[in-house]
């Protein structure tokens, strides 16, 4: 694993950073950076939460083929600071959401390894960026993954 600090910056790559920041701040889709094993996906994400304004509350982590939507939701509601409690996972960070972005907060989810997500957490996922409050949506997220979620994409659920 790559250190965080061993960033090689050129101006190609920090146009595509703040292509990326800018549609975390401003779009209505999910970004998808998509690359092959190794080309510094993970330590773009990484950067992107490195440099995050203030006003982002950004959550990174790594899905895996066993992140089912519970465990899912619970990896985003513990990143979240949400207690550990009995409750409807999706609902409650629906609320968490909504709070932050009344305080004037993007919550950022960026996603590595996105391609390992089983369908139904990739759903879910999206499922929780549908959500909107007063038109605007309640969270953003950028999914990283290599050529593989091609696949996951054209499955017939999605």
């Amino acid at each position: 694993m790559s250190d965080a600090y061993d960033y090689f910056s050129t101006t190609e790559i920090s146009a595509r950073l703040d292509l990326v920041r800018h549609l975390i701040e401003n779009s209505e889709l999910v970004p998808l950076v998509r690359g092959s094993s190794g080309i510094g996906k993970t330590l773009l994400a990484s950067r992107i939460q490195q440099l995050a304004p203030e006003n982002w509350s950004v959550c990174h982590f790594e899905a895996d083929p066993t992140m089912q939507p519970e465990r899912l939701l619970a990896t985003i509601a513990r990143c979240c600071g949400l207690p550990d409690i009995a409750g409807e996972l999706l609902q409650r960070l629906v609320d968490r959401f909504e709070v932050l972005r009344k305080r004037g907060r993007i919550p950022v989810l960026l996603v590595d390894d996105a391609q390992m997500l089983p369908p139904t957490s990739l759903i879910t996922l999206l499922r929780l960026f549908e959500r909107q409050l007063d038109g605007v949506r309640l969270v953003s997220i950028v999914l990283f993954a290599d050529e593989q979620i091609d696949l996951l994409l054209s499955t017939p659920q999605l």
